[in-house]
């Protein structure tokens, strides 16, 4: 394993994390799905999760934004995980928002997982979350190392320290970060020309090497 990707590829294809994780990210999205009156059909997400996952198992059609139809609308647009923070600049991080309300369909929901950066200093830490994980009958420890940006204090780079049965050690790149603040994507939302967001005061998104609950925000188109 090098990165995330890979990091994330190997627990997403694991049976004992597939029967604990599955029915929470089934609970988190279905609780979303109901305050919201929402039935997905079709599904474009950022990244492959549990949530992505589940819809599947559901027999919906859930498209990665790798693999995206740029002629096509989806009415379900998922960014859990954190990955609108995945940029090194503001700048990139605003494109990249622009671009997923691009193929938001009318009265279609998007769904942004974010940690509260205004009342956290996560991003300032230079140790992040520690997780325990038992995959397949073995011990897995990550640990997230942040690697603060000299000039811009909204930035960091990630490193994940990867232990197996306390022996097996490797150091994968998780990359660039960078904040989001909900304000801050309600603006982006809004100067699109959308008006209608919220977040959930109840129900958070937890991912596989987070032990710190995310918010869930919510734009409709």
């Amino acid at each position: 394993m090098k990165d995330l990707k890979d990091l994330d590829s190997f627990a997403l294809s694991s049976p004992t994390l597939h029967s604990t994780l599955i029915p929470r990210a089934q609970k988190t999205v279905m609780a979303c799905f109901k305050e919201l009156k929402h039935s997905p059909k079709e599904v474009l997400s950022v990244n492959e999760n549990w949530s992505t996952l589940f819809l599947k198992e559901q027999g919906l059609s859930v498209t990665l934004l790798n693999d995206v139809d740029k002629t096509k609308k989806y009415d379900t647009i998922l960014g859990l995980d954190e990955t609108l923070c995945r940029y090194s600049s503001e700048s990139l991080q605003k494109n990249g928002i622009v671009s997923l309300l691009n193929y938001l369909d009318k009265d279609g929901l998007m769904l942004v997982s974010l940690r509260d950066y205004r009342n956290g200093n996560f991003h300032r830490r230079p140790l992040g979350d520690t997780v325990l994980n038992v995959i397949d009958s073995e011990d897995v420890v990550t640990v997230e190392v942040n690697i603060h940006h000299p000039q811009d204090k909204q930035a960091w780079n990630q490193k994940m320290y990867y232990i197996k049965n306390g022996t097996e050690f490797q150091t994968l790149n998780c990359g660039d970060r960078r904040t989001l603040y909900f304000k801050q994507l309600a603006k982006y939302c809004s100067d699109y020309g959308v008006s209608k967001f919220g977040f959930f005061k109840d129900i958070h998104w937890l991912g596989t090497w987070r032990r710190t609950p995310e918010h869930i925000a919510w734009i409709k188109g």
